[in-house]
This record gives C-alpha cells, structure tokens and sequence, in this order.
C-alpha cells in the first residue's frame, strides 16, 4: 500500500536527479555573489503579468532558443517557465563537528509537546547557551539524575547519541526497564496521552529524526513583486532566509567558533526553518478551514473518492469502514494492477480483468483486496473520512477499511452510526 508518510531528507537529497546546490559551499563576499544567491533563492516579479519566458534557476540564461542548454552559473537547465517542478535546488548541510540537524517536522512536534510553563525542554537539551524563562523542571532533574550531573551534557550531540532514553525519560517519567527509574503512573494519564502517542510515531520512525542535509524550500515559495514604490514580499520568509545567513556565517567562522556557540548556531537554523514552515501553514491553511476542503477533503486526489452513506448493522467496531466494490477497484487500481503484475499477468489481462470485474465480483481481485486490507499496518487501510460541506471539529475522522463488499448492487459506504453525529451525517 501506499501511504503519506514523514520524508527523510537524507534519502531525498540521495535520490536528486540533479546537482543540488549547498550553501554551505557558496562564496558570498561581494555585492554580485549576494544577487547571484538572491536569484537562487526568491523569484522576483517586476509587472503584474507573469513572465512565460523560458529561463534558468537564475535567469541568466534564457529565451526558447536555449530550451535544454545548461547554465553556467548555476547549473541549471533552461526549461519553459510552466514545466518547472517545484524541487528544492538549494540545500544545507550539517557542519563539521555535529552529529545531524533535527527535521524541521519533528522538531515542531517535539517543541509543542515538551514545553512546560515556557521551559522548552527540548531546546534546554540541545542549545547549552539556552536560557529558560522559569528555574529547572522535574523532567529536566530527573535527566540530570539518571545521566549524572558529571557526565550529563546540554548539547545536540549528546541529545542524539542518547535520544532513545532521552524520549523515553521525557514520555514516561521513567524508563520501563529499569527499575530505579521506574514509570510514574501518571504517565498514562490524558493529559500525557498525546506524549505517548507521539513517542510510539518517533519510534516507528526512528531514522527520519536527524539528517545530515535540509532542504531550502523552493523559489517559488519566496516571492518578491518589485515596482516603484518598492520591493514586497511575505514577512515569513525572514525567517528562511534568517536560518541561510546563520548557515553561511557559521561556515565562514566555523574556526573561531566554540562548540556551545556551533550548537546553538544549528539549534537556530533548525528553530528559523521550522518556524517559517509553521508560519506559511498557519497563515495559508491553519486559519482557513474551507482551505483544507477544498484541497484535500473536495479535491479529486489520487487515491480519493465520493459515495452515498449507509449504516453498518453487523457487529463492528466504530472506527471501521465497509466500501462498495466498484469504488474500492477503482481507487485502488494502482494496487490492483501493481499486484497482478506481479502475478505474471500482462497488461492486455489486467485491462481485461479490472473491465470484467467492474460488473462483477471476481476471486482473483477479491483475494487482492484481502492482501491488501491484511497488508495494512493497522486493522485496516487508514482512510480520512470527510462529510462535505462540513467544517466543525469532528467533520474529518481517521477511519478504517476492513471490509469490501461483494454486493455489486451495494454503491453506499457504510459507516458507524457511533462517529455519525461529529460527521452531521444521518
């Protein structure tokens, strides 16, 4: 199956099919390497029209006749203006010293579930020149007190060389193999659930957390319209830019620099980017709930779709989802054919057999869907459900297929009448 997952930078910057630019090996002295950067990083407007002039990642080279040609300055292809993806070309590197940055999605989800009356936890950790607002915390004690005041150190190195404990500590207020540290019973309290649920989706995404290489968001994301009146653009990308600055002043002093001060340098590079992404959700999505139906819950996106509702009457938990045959071969078709590839079917068969099986229910794409309902890590395959045009708290649900029916007259969804009154459906 195929599922939205956290990405791994390090494994995306492995897989470019391009020469990616690292700004921790760009030389910016003088005033034309500072534009030269410039150009790499924003895309800049100087008319009301949107110019359709086939260019470069840095606009030197441009004009039809150069469709294809690489630039000299930075390496890029000239390519027609709408047939550019949005790929990040520019990326940051971790410095000499340091063990790997925190990705910019856990390190949000971390800081929002560890800070404590303004004490950030995980910035205590990682930054030694931290200063928290408030004295120290029982969690930040009880690290002290297993590592030992001796040998405990407030770096990001040490944070990623015992992070496993760290978390565990953090979660649990205690370790659950050690019996002079045991588990404190509120651990498993409410309003330690969202900790705990956090701490199993780390686990299980354990080689995601730190990485060697970030990535610089797109150019199409930093935009500057230019007229007479002056230059503008989006106050969030400050803070992007901010974290680029600390990367090229902290290559240039990487000499001079003290280990305290190069943890906290790449602490706030971290802490810059992470900001800016929550930034542009929070000012694009956050706040605009009519954003998300209309790009994910109303939009025709891959693996989605549309059908009347009905109750399930059988025995059945409330999370579980029971979908129409037709619906369920067409949106997981990809799996389908993927499967029966796999089989040894050619693609004449498969053409054949998916037409063939949308009048009817057939054995071989029954047990395809029983292989993929079982392949699910969960009770079923993770589905958002959404009941348009509904926008309240509740409106989207994490529900599960765990069936497919085979009455091909049967084109309703059937859905728990227990999660029905959140959805305003009836």
């Amino acid at each position: 199956m195929s599922y939205l997952a956290i990405s791994n930078y390090d494994k995306m910057f492995e897989n470019l099919t391009f020469e990616p630019i690292l700004i921790n090996k760009v030389v910016c002295y003088t005033e034309n390497d500072r534009k030269k950067l410039n150009k790499l990083l924003t895309t800049v407007y100087e008319s009301d029209a949107i110019s359709s002039i086939p260019r470069c990642e840095c606009g030197e080279l441009y004009g039809q006749y150069n469709i294809g040609i690489t630039c000299p300055e930075c390496g890029t292809p000239c390519k027609d203006a709408f047939d550019t993806e949005m790929t990040s070309r520019v990326w940051l590197q971790i410095f000499p010293g340091i063990k790997g940055f925190i990705a910019p999605p856990w390190w949000w989800r971390l800081n929002a579930k560890h800070t404590y009356q303004g004490f950030n936890m995980i910035k205590w950790l990682t930054d030694p020149l931290y200063h928290p607002p408030v004295a120290k915390i029982d969690k930040a004690l009880l690290i002290e007190e297993y590592f030992g005041i001796a040998n405990f150190k407030r770096d990001i190195n040490y944070f990623h060389d015992n992070f496993d404990i760290i978390m565990e500590l953090l979660t649990f207020n205690g370790l659950k193999d050690n019996p002079q540290f045991p588990i404190r019973k509120s651990a498993y309290n409410k309003t330690n659930r969202a900790r705990v649920e956090l701490y199993e989706f780390i686990m299980k995404n354990r080689e995601k957390v730190f990485c060697q290489y970030l990535p610089v968001p797109d150019k199409a994301l930093f935009v500057i319209e230019s007229n007479d009146t002056g230059s503008y653009g989006d106050i969030h990308m400050e803070y992007a830019i901010n974290a680029i600055k600390i990367v090229q002043h902290t290559q240039q002093d990487l000499n001079t620099l003290s280990f305290k001060s190069l943890c906290h340098r790449v602490v706030k590079v971290i802490d810059e980017l992470t900001t800016f992404y929550d930034k542009y959700l929070e000012r694009n999505y956050y706040k605009k709930k009519a954003n998300f139906r209309q790009h994910v819950y109303g939009g025709r996106l891959h693996f989605t779709g549309r059908a009347v509702i009905s109750s399930i009457t059988a025995p059945h938990n409330y999370d579980e989802l029971y979908v129409p045959w037709g619906f369920a071969l067409h949106l997981f078709k990809l799996h389908v054919v993927s499967k029966l590839i796999k089989r040894g079917y050619e693609l004449y068969e498969i053409n054949d057999l998916i037409r063939v099986a949308s009048h009817r229910p057939h054995p071989v794409i029954r047990e395809i869907f029983d292989e993929l309902i079982n392949e699910a890590p969960h009770k079923g395959i993770p589905v958002i459900f959404q009941r348009n045009p509904t926008l309240h708290r509740g409106s989207g649900q994490l529900l599960y297929i765990t069936r497919i029916k085979d009455e091909i007259e049967d084109h309703t969804i059937s859905i728990s009448v227990l999660v029905i009154t959140a959805l305003n459906a009836d």
